[in-house]
């Protein structure tokens, strides 16, 4: 098996490929293709956690183009600190309350420093 790759080697790929006109090397796709694999085992785990609760979430991971677009995008961010590579979502009707319990349910049921991010409209 090989080694995950490094920051600095991820957030080197970042800074080429956030270039306009650079053109991804085979090299440069198959280790963002282990960046993007190494989340789908927190996904996959995160996914459990809230089926568990009785959720049915939906996951995506994002792909290389908008991986790439989004650097461009936000030049200069760097590839590890993007933060939505992988995601979930789950969709509810529910007041404001009980979304604000059931996030509590949810980070009691994921490994411990595990945060929310409140993405709502207030």
């Amino acid at each position: 098996m090989t080694d995950a790759p490094s920051r600095t080697q991820i957030d080197k790929l970042g800074q080429r490929l956030a270039r306009p006109s650079y053109h991804a090397t085979t090299d440069d796709l198959t280790l963002l293709e282990q960046f993007r694999a190494e989340h789908s085992e927190p996904l996959r785990k995160a996914s459990e956690a809230l089926r568990s609760l009785g959720l049915q979430p939906t996951s995506r991971t994002k792909t290389t183009g908008t991986i790439v677009d989004k650097l461009r995008r936000e030049h200069p961010m760097r590839l590890t600190q993007m933060e939505d590579i992988a995601g979930l979502r789950v969709v509810v009707e529910m007041t404001r309350n009980t979304q604000d319990e059931l996030v509590q349910r949810i980070l009691a049921a994921l490994p411990e420093g595990a945060k929310a991010k409140d993405r709502r409209v207030h």
